[in-house]
This record gives structure tokens, sequence and C-alpha cells, in this order.
């Protein structure tokens, strides 16, 4: 089995017919290099079996042709570096009993297109493609689960919000490219970004989308896996790619409900948790390719015959436009790159309600009926709308935020150093002083007064910090904690909520609320019980009127 830990290539020998279709190689070779790096066509077998042999640092996928098969099979079988092989055949006649003496030998296959998509569907962590949401009871084995994968759809509403949401500036588009350059180092690779750079407001997002290279698989796996550094830094391609959808969107003259389709690989037991799922919603992580075409949609989701632990499943999804709905989608079929495709695309984080599950026409295919839904869970809604509303107007303070909900310091830290090479000079200190909170909190203190340095080396004019203000009672509150000098720390604090520094016009209550719980936390550690429960209280009341139910 490949590893995609490692760079592959990919050796494709075609015979003359298949050479002589111009049109037909050159497609098959954008849609491999999704898949590898390195992809050399051949037409002669001698050059086929020198560029696998020669080949020592990464992994070799061959894809050949039924006529040579055999041959060039029994040379190069026991190379080491050749991982698996696939026999292109558009001639069912043809004997090919050969193969099943062939270990490497994986499937027949009919089209380059269908290769591409088996090996998409081994890289994808397919427990990571969507998440459940309810708010209907679960049995007591059930709770972990549910509660995670609802955290899990919180987070990533909150994240879609964050970065569809910021604004940018030049200054973080030459950040992304930067970033690319540094992600990716083949000099292909190289190639695409430069294009990107000097053409990217030439083509409109969808088409980079759909271009092929690795921005279309890597934007959604780190989508699926809430890789935040990476979407941090392409922050601006998001953010244009999701305003096209939504302008696509509002000019849709669709009037009639319509039903669209995505064939997907899943493990077996994916498919029984979403067997007694029906009636719940399902929210998708990444931007969800769909076709009004189920043919194309049932080509993309076809399962390896080598793995028994996965199954294919069609997503039919029913959409009423006379429905209102958060989610937005394009028929991306007159401006995406693969016409023939008939494309229909959602932005992330749709959600749609599971209506049933049914066999496809005794196949061993499962075809889930979905419905593009308005409904939501009220409870997660209101937990989510209030942390937005916490967040205000998101900015780089918003996903620093995030990553402290999250508990991800080290993801912090990086944003962090990233966003301090971009951001107005008044956004500095409040980053660094957020940076120095999260990294007290979790008993970092080397770090934390190293980022609380950084506060005080940003002159007062540049950092608009004034005496008084809420930033400069909070980095002193800040230094005394990491000095020990809790009286002062506390002294600090009190300070600033009799003064009201320490509130917002937002969130007073809770902003107070927060305070209060500090300083009873530290008179408890000082053992001044009876302060420490006067705090406590007044804490509790306030935050029980001003927090969700569900908050954290």
């Amino acid at each position: 089995m490949l590893s995609f830990e490692e760079e592959i290539c990919v050796a494709v020998l075609l015979d003359a017919t298949d050479l002589a279709q111009n049109d037909n190689v050159d497609k098959a070779k954008m849609e491999l290099e999704r898949i590898g790096k390195f992809v050399e066509i051949f037409d002669d077998v001698d050059e086929c079996v020198d560029y696998v042999t020669n080949t020592e640092d990464h992994q070799v996928l061959l894809i050949i042709n039924e006529f040579d098969g055999e041959n060039i099979v029994s040379v190069l079988h026991e190379v080491k570096q050749l991982k698996e092989i696939y026999v292109l055949s558009l001639n069912r006649s043809t004997n090919l009993s050969w193969i099943k003496e062939r270990n490497k030998v994986r499937s027949v296959i009919t089209s380059i297109t269908s290769i591409c998509r088996i090996l998409e569907s081994y890289k994808q962590d397919d427990s990571k493609q969507f998440n459940f949401v309810s708010s209907f009871s679960a049995s007591l084995t059930d709770v972990d689960r549910k509660n995670e994968q609802e955290v899990m759809f919180m987070y990533g509403q909150l994240l879609k919000y964050i970065l569809t949401e910021m604004g940018y500036s030049g200054c973080d588009r030459i950040q992304m490219i930067d970033f690319l350059r540094s992600h990716y180092q083949h000099p292909k690779d190289i190639e695409k970004i430069c294009e990107f750079e000097c053409r990217y407001d030439q083509m409109k997002p969808i088409q980079w989308y759909t271009k092929d290279w690795f921005l279309y698989r890597d934007l959604n796996q780190a989508l699926r896996e809430h890789d935040v550094i990476f979407l941090y830094s392409i922050r601006v391609f998001i953010k244009d790619l999701h305003q096209q959808i939504v302008n696509c969107h509002a000019k849709s003259k669709e009037s009639t409900i319509f039903q669209v389709y995505r064939g997907m690989s899943i493990p077996t037991t994916t498919l029984d948790e979403l067997k007694k799922k029906s009636g719940l919603l399902l929210s998708f992580n990444s931007f969800l390719s769909t076709t009004t075409n189920e043919s194309v949609a049932l080509m993309f989701g076809e399962t390896p015959n080598d793995c028994p632990h996965m199954t294919t499943v069609l997503f039919e999804i029913k959409i009423d436009p006379s429905i209102s709905t958060p989610a937005h989608y394009a028929d991306i079929s007159d401006c995406g790159t693969f016409k023939d495709e008939e494309e229909v695309l959602f932005t992330m984080g749709s959600v749609f309600r599971i209506q049933s599950i049914e066999p496809l026409d005794g196949r061993n295919i499962s075809r889930i009926k979905l419905l593009l839904t308005d409904d939501n869970d009220p409870e997660l809604t209101r937990l989510t709308h209030h942390i937005q509303s916490d967040m205000g107007s998101p900015n780089v303070l918003s996903f620093i935020e995030l990553m402290y909900f999250e508990g991800k310091y080290v993801e912090a830290k990086e944003i962090g150093k990233l966003a301090l090479q971009t951001i107005t000079q008044d956004l500095k200190p409040l980053v660094s002083i957020m940076l120095a909170e999260f990294a007290l909190s979790l008993g970092k203190r080397k770090d934390a007064m190293s980022q609380l340095q950084s506060v005080f080396n940003f002159p007062d004019e540049q950092s608009h910090i004034s005496r008084g203000s809420k930033i400069d009672l909070q980095r002193k509150f800040l230094l005394y904690c990491m000095q020990g000098q809790w009286d002062l720390a506390i002294e600090n604090l009190e300070a600033a909520v009799a003064n009201k520094t320490y509130q917002t016009s937002e969130s007073q209550q809770e902003s107070l609320g927060l305070a209060y719980m500090t300083i009873g936390g530290f008179r408890y550690k000082q053992g001044r019980y009876s302060d420490a429960l006067s705090y406590s209280t007044t804490a509790y009341e306030l935050l029980q009127h001003s927090l969700p139910a569900t908050h954290p």
C-alpha cells in the first residue's frame, strides 16, 4: 500500500492508440498530478523500465496498458520502490488472468480518472469528513462521542466565521505567497505558485480552486483536520473563494427543487454509524464538490477491490431554492476547470438533514438521502453566536482566542508570530498580552514573561498604551502574577473592576464575572476564604445570567 507521508512518482505506460488521443493524455497527466509530484508518461517499454528501476528516493505507482502489462510486470514486480500497479484496460475481451499471480497489481481500471479517485479515497481520513449535530437525547455510551462531534462542529462554524469575515490587506496576500513557497519546494509546485501570484486577479477563485494542483487537495485536508496554521496562511484565498460562491448563489435563478450527488468511499464503520443517525443533522467540514450527474458521482466514489473495510456511498442531496439556509452553493460548470463534471460547489461547513439510507438498485452501494436545511441545534447555535459576539469583529485576536478554546497553544504562538508581521501597531500589544495570558494559564511562565516583555518593548506612541488603560492594567496584572506578587496583582485587578476599565460594552456582565472569578481564586489561595466566597458568588451570579447554559 502507498504511504502518503512520502512523495509518490507516477509512471504511465500507454500504447500508440492511447497516445494518439492527445487531449485525453494531457488530461490524464493533469489528473495524476493531484496524486504524485512526479508524473511521467511513456510509450516505450524500456524507457519506462529504466525510469522505475532508477527511482530510488520515492515510491512508484505504475499504470500500464493491457497489452504490455504481463511482460513489464514480470520484470519490475520485485523492484522495492514499486508499490502498486494498475492495469488500464479499454478492451474487456483481453485475457488478464496473469494479474492474479501478482500481488502488487491492485485492480484493472477503465480510466485514469478512476485511479485518481481511488487514491484520493486512500488519502482522506473519512472520519473527519463530517460531524453529526443534534439536540436529541443519546444513550450513555454515545454521549461522549456526541459531545465531541458537536464541539468540533461549533469550532468548525467559528473557524468559518473568522476566515470568511476578517479583512485582509496586500501584506496578507504577500504573506500567503511566501507561505506557499516555503511549504512547497518541488519545481513544478514553485512554477504554479508563481502563476498563482502573477495571475491571481486575472482568474476567478473558483478557477484556481478547480485547477489541477495542490491547493484543492490540501485546503480541504486542512479543513478536515483543522490545520489552523495552513488555513490562517491562505486565509486570503479562502475568503475570496467563499465570497465568489456567495455571490454566484445570490445571482442564481434556480427556482425549482433539484438534486445533486456526491460519491464517496468511506469506512463500513462510518456507514454503520450513519444508519443510526437518520433524522439528524450532518455537517461537512470542507468545501463540498457535488454534481448534477449521478453517474459522474458514482465514478468518483469507487472503492478499491482490495479494501474490504471500505464501502461506496452515494449522497443524494435535495435542494429547495425557496428555503433560505445559511449554506451557500454555486453551479460552477461554466467557470470550473472540468466542465463535463457538471459541478455544484458548496462552501465549507454546509449542514444537511439525513432523510434515509437505502441500497442502490441491489448493488453494494448505499444511497444516503440528504436535505439542505435551515434547521439547527438551538442550544449549540446560541453558544456559537455568543462566542462570535464575544470575539467581536473577526481579526487575528479571534484566531488566537479560538486556539485558546481548543487548547492549542503551539498553534496560537505560531499564528501570533505570523500576525505580528502584517497587523497594525495598535493590535500588536493585544496579541502579545493574549499569548501571555494563554501561556500563564498553562503554567508556561517563561513563555508568558517573554510575550509580556514584548509588550513593554512597544513604544507607547505606537501601541497607544496609556496609563490606567485596559492594556496597561492587563500587562501589570500578568507581570505581578509571574513575579509572585499576588497582592499587587489582585490590587491591580480590583482597581480595573472598580473603575470599570475591565468592562466592555458588548459583554459587561461576563467581563466583570471573569474578573471577580479570578480575584476569588487568588483570595482562596491566600486563605482569605470569606473574601473568596464573596467574589466567587458574585462571579457565579454574573456569569449565570450572561453565558449560555452550554458554555464550557
